[in-house]
């Protein structure tokens, strides 16, 4: 298998500087360690491949959830999350994206993760609780939804309760399939970077990858059977093509084999 000597943080460091400007208002000044993209990494800089906070974003400490991001509070790669109302005890459990009732989900388009914190002082780190393909699609075609499916019938989305000491997942509501609807045109020749973020785990059948157009143009890749993708891992695909004069005979799903071409980095 190909292997590719690209890094991207593991982790998230939040700094959490407790201040008290009321009673029960407590900021968090949430720092990383790079500039990332909490949806996808951006493009890659001296072998890491960056992120940022956005505007919008919600943290939750237990059953405590924080206002809503603002662009003012982002400072490059820190910005400070408010909780109004707060009141919880050590140990303090954190998650992205916000959760009231403490449970990861899966969707596909975010990537959960979780921390834990001991006081309102000091760092805390987040850590992935998936895994996550990345596509490369190119063609004249608009991607109106993506789908990922385990083969096998194991989970790929859902609800889940998360250890917060091993990361390990207890299954509430989990499902086979995740779609994502990411409406995006695609470059005919750079392509379109598209990232599906999903539960990790052996996969004994496989996946499938599907691409479907709002025309009703679908073309399917299936992804190395019986192999084991682990949490904080992102798997790159070869670059892919999803163009209107491969379907000769109208709209039909062309299923092409993709195992052994998975390429395996640090999420």
């Amino acid at each position: 298998m190909k292997k590719l000597a690209l890094l991207l943080p593991f982790f998230l460091v939040v700094s959490l500087s407790c201040t008290q400007s009321g009673p029960e208002r407590v900021t968090l000044s949430a720092a990383l360690p790079c500039s990332l993209s909490r949806l996808a990494p951006g493009d890659e800089t001296d072998g890491v491949y960056p992120l940022t906070w956005e505007a919008g974003d919600r943290i939750s400490i237990g059953s405590r959830t924080s206002q809503p991001l603002s662009a003012s509070a982002i400072k490059s790669d820190k910005a400070n999350f408010v909780f109004l109302d707060f009141a919880g005890a050590a140990p303090y459990h954190v998650l992205y994206p916000a959760s009231e009732t403490g449970e990861i989900v899966f969707d596909g388009v975010v990537p959960p993760m979780y921390a834990s914190a001991s006081s309102l002082s000091g760092a805390v780190q987040f850590h992935h609780a998936g895994c996550a393909l990345r596509l490369n699609l190119s063609g004249d075609l608009k991607v109106s939804s993506l789908s990922l499916r385990a083969d096998g019938g194991e989970p790929v989305a859902g609800r889940f309760n998360i250890n917060f000491n091993t990361g390990e997942l207890d299954a509430l509501a989990a499902l086979p399939l995740v779609t994502t609807a990411p409406g995006k045109p695609l470059s005919p020749l750079s392509g379109t970077v598209f990232y599906l973020y999903f539960v990790p785990g052996t996969f004994s059948e496989g996946l499938t990858v599907t691409a479907e157009s709002p025309d009703g143009f679908e073309m399917s890749w299936h992804l190395a059977s019986g192999a084991t993708l682990g949490r904080g891992r992102v798997y790159l695909l070869p670059d892919l093509c999803f163009r209107s004069l491969d379907f000769t005979d109208g709209a039909r799903c062309s299923l092409e084999e993709m195992s052994e071409t998975l390429i395996s980095m640090e999420l």
